[in-house]
């Protein structure tokens, strides 16, 4: 998109591109005419932006209160956004007055149309921006704009409990060289790129004997002293790191409005969410635990018992961090531009959490599993092969039984049914499915992904390093149809992919059931006795392709 803007000065052409790594910003300038080489009394142009974004940069609904993230397609309308730029000449001085000391860029949008002001970083003097043919500029930049930044360093401080005090930070990572301007030249491609992790924990309760209302979460060090999570401290433009920092954790706090817990699998459950924004740290001296989860409940035990506060803890291992290999030595963290998130359920009766998955993509990064939206998914129905069986009595889940969108994790978690040794005879489709029908419930009408997830590649069912549960994990990060409720389908639910509407085509499928820690069952196809295509456990680590199934009665979830 770009906006005309009239220069009445002779002037050469300076383009400027802005664009956010993660989060797709793009800026240009561009104006055309004539100047002849630099020098003194040069014609100058006024620089003109055109910026795009892939997420709309806006606060998080819903309750509790979220943090400022940037997220959505474009630069809002009805707002003004403000950039913190530093445009100065490679000796140092400034390509104007004020536009090397924090100068402020603002962009409004109406419309298709984008019109950008410069001013000093009171806000009180206009500046314009201009450049000699041939000359070297240096550019640093960050969003949003901040009244103590400095060239080489925003602060930042999220100290506050109240994440509505907090704001993302995204920093000009490219280019850090100088560049020359000649007239005719093409846009100089600006990109700027996260400086925080963001982590979303979502809660739920696993049982609903009693009530359980959360008062605080927070991600913090295992022990006083320890410097891996800070909360305050100056980003440096130049290099992209975090210095001058302050050790001390994350906390939302609710205070007086505590947040009652949905009951995982209840009809209509729905986490509890919270955002954080988190410096990056990632170290090889990062060991398990260093790293904690913290949630401080409210709970008791009916309308007559007083509320006993309770503080639980769940450590973070390394396989639940990220990881960084590119160099010698393994790095473990929380990495900048990355999107972490932590499915936690609390069990209200042993007093404890459980991690039932957790998954990580680069933000603004084509997610595993993306698939085509506005896809009309393919309905599945049961067809009962086994009436005439009285032995056999297919084990049907009510319409509004979606137990198995909430199983994120592992049967060793509690949080994914429990292991089944599933029988299997040869022979006819009635014969190979019988076992998997007769022994596991499942949901009789299902919607079916007509794309593949993962991007249509084999993977595992669980990452052997890092634990992840890459099957599922694609699942849930699956958009086609525009849903985001896909989940991975259980063994007897496979039938359904082969009769009566098959599905394979000529592909093999990972189930979401476990035969046991370290095996889970696949429909793959069998030649034994001249049959198609049968339930048989394979080892976690085995690759196949993933299709992603939902309840078709479940509502559809709002984003």
């Amino acid at each position: 998109m770009q906006t005309d803007m009239t220069i009445k000065e002779k002037a050469t052409r300076l383009c400027a591109m802005i664009g956010v790594c993660s989060l797709g910003i793009y800026l240009a300038a561009c104006d055309n005419g004539e100047l002849p080489a630099g020098g003194e009394g040069a014609a100058k142009v006024e620089l003109r932006f055109s910026a795009s974004i892939s997420d709309n940069p806006s606060t998080k609904a819903g309750q509790p209160p979220q943090p400022t993230i940037t997220s959505g397609q474009a630069f809002s309308e009805g707002k003004q956004h403000l950039f913190g730029m530093f445009v100065t000449r490679e000796d140092g001085t400034a390509l104007a007055d004020g536009s090397s000391d924090n100068m402020k860029s603002t962009l409004t949008v109406s419309g298709s149309t984008q019109t950008w002001t410069h001013t000093d970083k009171t806000g009180m003097t206009s500046i314009s921006l201009a450049a000699n043919n041939g000359e070297n500029i240096i550019i640093k930049g960050y969003y949003p704009w901040t009244a103590d930044a400095t060239a080489t360093a925003v602060p930042f401080d999220l100290s506050s409990t109240d994440p509505q005090d907090w704001t993302d930070l995204l920093y000009l990572s490219f280019p850090t060289d100088p560049q020359n301007i000649t007239d005719g030249m093409g846009p100089v491609s600006l990109k700027f790129s996260h400086a925080f992790c963001w982590v979303t924990i979502n809660l739920l309760q696993l049982s609903s004997n009693n009530t359980v209302k959360v008062k605080a979460v927070n991600i913090g060090n295992a022990y006083a002293g320890q410097g891996t999570i800070v909360n305050k401290g100056n980003l440096n433009l130049k290099t992209g790191k975090i210095v001058n920092s302050v050790s001390g954790p994350l906390k939302i706090d609710l205070g007086s409005q505590p947040i009652a817990l949905d009951t995982e699998g209840a009809p209509g459950a729905s986490a509890a969410v919270f955002n954080f924004l988190v410096p990056p740290v990632m170290s090889p001296d990062i060991k398990n635990s260093d790293i904690v989860i913290e949630v401080t409940t409210l709970e008791s035990a009916g309308a007559d018992t007083p509320e006993e506060e309770k503080v639980l803890t769940f450590p973070l291992s390394q396989s639940h961090l990220n990881q960084d290999n590119s160099g010698s030595t393994t790095l473990y963290g929380f990495q900048k531009g990355m999107h972490n998130t932590y499915h936690i359920v609390y069990n209200n009766s042993a007093m404890n959490l459980s991690l039932s998955g957790w998954q990580t993509a680069t933000i603004k990064e084509t997610m595993l599993g993306e698939g085509t939206a506005n896809v009309t998914p393919k309905a599945l129905s049961f067809v009962d092969l086994w009436t005439q069986e009285a032995e056999v009595t297919p084990k049907k889940l009510a319409p509004n039984d979606y137990r198995y969108h909430t199983y994120l994790g592992e049967v060793a978690e509690n949080n994914n049914g429990e292991y089944r040794n599933i029988t299997t005879q040869s022979g006819m489709l009635g014969n190979r499915y019988r076992g998997a029908v007769n022994e596991e419930p499942f949901q009789a009408v299902l919607e079916a992904a007509n794309s593949l997830a993962a991007g249509g590649a084999q993977i595992s069912w669980k990452d052997e390093e890092t634990g992840t549960l890459l099957a599922k994990q694609a699942c849930a990060e699956l958009r086609e149809g525009g849903y985001t409720d896909w989940r991975l389908p259980r063994i007897s639910e496979c039938y359904m992919l082969n009769y009566p509407t098959n599905l394979m085509n000529g592909k093999e499928y990972w189930s979401a059931t476990e035969a046991s820690a370290t095996e889970c069952y696949a429909i793959v196809k069998v030649k034994e006795g001249g049959a198609d295509y049968w339930p048989k456990k394979f080892s976690k680590q085995e690759s196949f392709y993933v299709r992603c199934v939902r309840d078709k009665n479940k509502p559809k979830p709002q984003k």
